[in-house]
């Protein structure tokens, strides 16, 4: 990437972590992982159904598999019987969708820069 980075700058400014940073991804950016799925989607296990190249591959090869696997139970909201889907953990949820577009890589990118990181 050609572009300089803000962080970067900031950095040799002298600027450095102070306080903490919550981040809150939407439901757009959020990846949805399978944890537990019928026979049609077992070997997507903690494979992203929601927010991923793999989540259009399964909409559009085995859309009613797909379907009941984002679908929540109708009576109670909750997931459906036998199956599991939870959302990703980490920066690596919320940094890029659907291959490769980034949503939040640039802010994570930069607040790495002046000390940012994951909770230890």
């Amino acid at each position: 990437d050609n572009v300089e980075r803000h962080g970067l700058k900031l950095f040799a400014a002298g600027v450095r972590k102070k306080h903490p940073v919550v981040m809150v991804p939407g439901i757009v950016t959020t990846g949805l992982e399978l944890w537990q799925g019928e026979e049609c989607a077992k070997k997507y296990f903690r494979q992203r159904m929601w927010g991923t190249m793999t989540m259009v591959h399964n909409m559009l090869l085995n859309t009613r598999c797909w379907l009941r696997h984002m679908a929540l139970n109708a009576t109670t909201g909750l997931d459906p019987e036998g199956i599991k889907l939870r959302s990703a953990q980490g920066f690596e949820a919320a940094d890029f969708v659907l291959g490769g577009y980034w949503v939040w890589s640039k802010l994570i990118e930069n607040l790495a820069d002046v000390g940012y990181g994951p909770r230890p």
